[in-house]
């Protein structure tokens, strides 16, 4: 690994070297390391008869007549140029592009890459890249990097050549004999085929290796992590009939999926390594239902529980279930969070080291160096996703001899076929039922002329006593001519519609924690009947009057985070809806949107949201503290299946080669996610 600041590489220096760090570039070896986001098949030639509108391909052509040179009336200078083959002729226009055009010679072949378009002198060729037509020395794959202002493509070329003779040192991080049987690329060589790509079998051979191996040492290092685990030592617990006890507290009886869950956690704490295990359950599911088993489980044994919420809403709602549920029984309960006061997080911080609090809940607040436990004998992380690997590791790193158990809790629905990838470290369990009584919500699409209608139908089942959700996908429109509707200006334009008289509320995420546990506070108690919200409500308060969830803009949404806002209503007795509402009338817009409206199984929905959207996507806008591969895809089944089966070999037996698989795995997770934190 080069660790050399990349401002020396040649042709950087200190200012270009700024650029890079924006792009999270600073040393060579992120550089080397840093591959293309797309490419260019150059190779795509037509005949100009042939061209298609809207077709991006290539041609190759000779100037036909010299260039003539405009300037429109708005002082844009540009430049005309007509180019033929033996089948016809086409015209391209280059704007502020005179040097281009005062370099081309007529009579000489350039190939033209670019989109085809049926333009006022026939078919065109928009704003092309120009090249000298040299048959036998011509590249047909160009990469595309994603750059940032002011550092060119030409330029980051130029310093990527520069380094071409040092990839030749790039090291292998797997043995031969794994590269044999998988038919890989030796890894100088696939990172050289990344950056300067032969042909685009060449290409794919690179891009197969370096996904199978990122995929194998990731999934590697994860069954070392929960190896090193099982060598810890754990609070031992007992049950001496704690669950039965626990299940009486409750008003309602556990779900078989949950008696499964709970069935799974105890023996899993009554043994002397800890537990690291996931809970993974749709909305709605009685995930928490669960935790707080596990929590009482450990109070009766003697041992806290810490509760860690990704915001304030959550976790002062956990506080008040928990606090609620264990009335009367003796064990305490409280809640930290950034918002108290500087004598309340004190005071609560003296109760917590002294054992005077069993069930602790709380935001990032929890996981400060000043906060000491008695005897922390669980750590439950709700929606981990949301939490970076060491701040879950600060919670759950014990007191230097003793590691408390790690219950993980999450609502976003992960394909089953990606399960046992993320979640390598952990054992999971899975609550696919819902509880008794919740009705399926109703879901429907929509176009715009329906939005009378639904106002209609709102304030109909605001009447009846219900609350209702209208999402919008954007705070403040960026561009003034968006046509996605925001939460700010979408609660001005409600005034003299059928929902105008109703209380509403805005919430958004610009707003501090303090401004939204007020306003979600507002909305579950019913002083707002309506909220107007961004999809900061997509983790929020159990609402159980809220049943109708109207998203605007559907089509910007991933089905997945569909899905997570639908479980914001349903949580009651009363019948709920759903309606997104869409004008994009493209066939695969139809197609995504129909998968909400025929189930509200979180798992099929996921299934779908990766098949139609890839990872990159699937997993949504790419956050500190998530998995961040430079080119493993997990909707590559073939190749997690097999390094699936190649990781437990190679964590299973001992040997010298496995030996080298297992130490490139721990540098490979430590330089990819040892500083992932949450902002």
């Amino acid at each position: 690994m080069d660790n050399r600041a990349v401002r020396y590489v040649k042709g950087v220096g200190e200012v270009r070297g700024k650029k890079l760090e924006k792009l999270g570039i600073h040393t060579v070896h992120d550089l080397l390391c840093f591959f293309p986001r797309r490419y260019e098949d150059r190779g795509n030639v037509k005949n100009v008869c042939d061209l298609c509108d809207g077709e991006v391909c290539s041609v190759v052509v000779e100037v036909s007549y010299p260039p003539t040179f405009h300037t429109a009336k708005n002082n844009l200078k540009y430049s005309r140029v007509f180019f033929a083959d033996t089948t016809g002729t086409l015209v391209v226009t280059l704007f502020n592009r005179e040097q281009t055009a005062k370099a081309l010679v007529v009579g000489e072949k350039y190939r033209l890459f670019g989109k085809a378009a049926l333009g006022r002198y026939g078919m065109e060729i928009l704003s092309p890249t120009i090249e000298i037509y040299k048959e036998k020395r011509m590249k047909n794959i160009y990469p595309i990097y994603s750059l940032t202002a002011g550092l060119t493509s030409s330029v980051f070329s130029r310093i990527i050549s520069s380094l071409s003779s040092e990839m030749k040192n790039i090291k292998d991080v797997l043995p031969s004999s794994v590269r044999e049987k998988y038919s890989l690329m030796p890894l100088n060589q696939a990172v050289f085929q990344m950056h300067f790509p032969e042909n685009k079998e060449s290409l794919e051979k690179a891009q197969e290796t370096l996904a199978f191996t990122e995929l194998l040492l990731f999934q590697v290092a994860l069954r070392c992590l929960k190896r090193e685990k099982e060598k810890q030592k754990a609070f031992e617990m007992s049950d001496e009939g704690y669950i039965s006890e626990f299940k009486k507290l409750l008003p309602f009886e556990l779900t078989e999926a949950q008696n499964r869950a709970v069935s799974e956690i105890v023996p899993d704490m009554c043994k002397g390594y800890p537990m690291v295990r996931m809970v993974q359950g749709d909305v709605g599911s009685g995930k928490t239902a669960v935790a707080a088993a596990a929590s009482y489980f450990a109070a009766k044994n003697g041992f806290q529980t810490a509760i860690l919420a990704p915001t304030a809403i959550l976790a002062t709602q956990h506080f008040e279930t928990f606090k609620k549920l264990f009335e009367g029984t003796g064990i305490t309960t409280a809640l930290l969070c950034g918002s108290m006061t500087a004598k309340e997080k004190r005071e609560t911080k003296q109760k917590i080291a002294s054992g005077e609090i069993n069930v602790i809940v709380g935001t990032h607040a929890l996981i400060q160096k000043d906060v000491r436990f008695s005897a922390l004998g669980l750590a439950v992380i709700d929606e981990q996703h949301r939490f970076g690997v060491d701040q879950r590791a600060f919670l759950t790193g014990g007191d230097g001899f003793t590691v408390p158990h790690t219950l993980v809790m999450s609502a976003t629905p992960i394909p089953r076929s990606l399960s046992f990838v993320l979640y390598g470290d952990m054992d999971v369990s899975i609550i696919d039922t819902l509880p008794l009584g919740r009705k399926k919500v109703e879901t429907y699409t929509v176009d715009s002329s329906y939005r009378e209608r639904i106002y209609k139908f709102i304030k109909k089942n605001v009447d009846s006593g219900g609350r209702a959700y209208i999402v919008c996908p954007l705070v403040e429109d960026e561009e003034e001519k968006s046509e996605k509707k925001n939460a700010v200006e979408y609660a001005k334009n409600l005034v003299g519609t059928p929902v105008g008289d109703i209380k509403c509320d805005i919430l958004h995420g610009k707003m501090t924690s303090a401004e939204k546990e007020k306003v979600m506070q507002g909305f579950k108690y019913g002083d707002t009947k309506l909220l107007i919200s961004t999809t900061v409500v997509e983790v929020g308060v159990d609402v159980p009057d809220a049943t109708v969830m109207f998203i605007e803009n559907a089509e910007c949404f991933g089905l997945s985070q569909l899905h997570q806002l639908r479980g914001r209503v349903g949580r009651g007795s009363m019948q709920s809806y759903c309606v997104l509402m869409s004008d994009n009338k493209t066939a695969k817009t139809r197609e995504r949107l129909k998968v909400l409206c025929d189930t509200t199984d979180g798992f099929k929905v996921a299934e779908a949201d990766l098949q139609s959207r890839g990872p990159g996507e699937f997993f949504g806008k790419r956050q500190n503290g998530e998995i961040r591969f430079k080119t493993a895809s997990f909707a590559d089944f073939d190749i997690l299946q097999k390094t699936q089966g190649l990781a437990s070999e190679v964590c299973k037996y001992q040997s010298e080669e496995n030996q080298m698989i297992e130490n490139s795995a721990k540098t490979f997770f430590m330089s990819n996610f040892e500083e992932n934190t949450v902002n």
